[in-house]
């Protein structure tokens, strides 16, 4: 069972990034081949969606999480992910 909390911010042009591999949602945020940012719009659905390739070194090793937050990203949903990179996000205003 997974229990997700997603802090109190307004969904309208909500950006989520969620660790991608394919068509299919990665296990490990620092192995990740792309990371996807779906856009809510003020009707709560998907209004755009765009995958972007991981840097080298993806994780707390890159600029990934600044990267994120200079497209407007505040929420990233993950499996697993080490406490670096939670960190680094945090820093940048990303939720985890």
């Amino acid at each position: 069972m997974f229990i997700i909390f997603v802090p109190k911010i307004k969904p309208e042009n909500m950006k989520i990034a969620v660790p991608t591999r394919g068509n299919r949602v990665d296990d490990h945020f620092g192995h990740c081949a792309y990371i996807t940012v779906y856009t809510i719009g003020t009707n709560k659905n998907i209004e755009h969606e765009e995958s972007m390739h991981t840097p080298a070194g993806c994780g707390c090793r890159s600029n990934l999480a600044e990267l994120l937050r200079n497209k407007g990203v505040s929420i990233i949903l993950t499996g697993s992910i080490g406490e670096g990179a939670i960190n680094m996000l945090n820093a940048q205003g990303i939720d985890v």
